[in-house]
């Protein structure tokens, strides 16, 4: 597994010495409204579809977790996910929390 970042971006990524078989991304971000409270935002876990139900993509959110939290001191983790991956998420510890709102830019015709 290797980890790559600045302070405010963070990419980890398990290969199998040949190709990329999985990788998280993470978002740092400093709340000025909540006493610059240190937030990272979970943008993508992927695992290639050959190598999925094997537990890297606990793995991964585990090494999210730890890099966040440990060497970051984040106070809190977020991230979106469909409905479907609600369970996979929860087994990592994660709770629900919120509403989530969004705009979507209109497509061109």
């Amino acid at each position: 597994m290797k980890t790559k970042g600045k302070e405010w971006y963070h990419c980890i990524v398990i290969d199998d010495g040949e190709k990329i078989i999985g990788a998280a991304t993470m978002i740092v971000d400093r709340k000025f409204i909540q006493n610059f409270t240190t937030i990272a935002h979970v943008e993508e876990v992927c695992i290639s579809s050959s190598h999925q139900k094997q537990g890297l993509g606990l793995l991964l959110i585990n090494a999210l977790n730890a890099l966040a939290m440990e060497s970051l001191g984040v106070d809190k983790l977020i991230l979106n996910c469909s409905e479907d991956n609600v369970g996979f998420y929860e087994k990592c510890g994660y709770e629900r929390a919120g509403v989530q709102m969004r705009v979507e830019r209109k497509k061109k015709k």
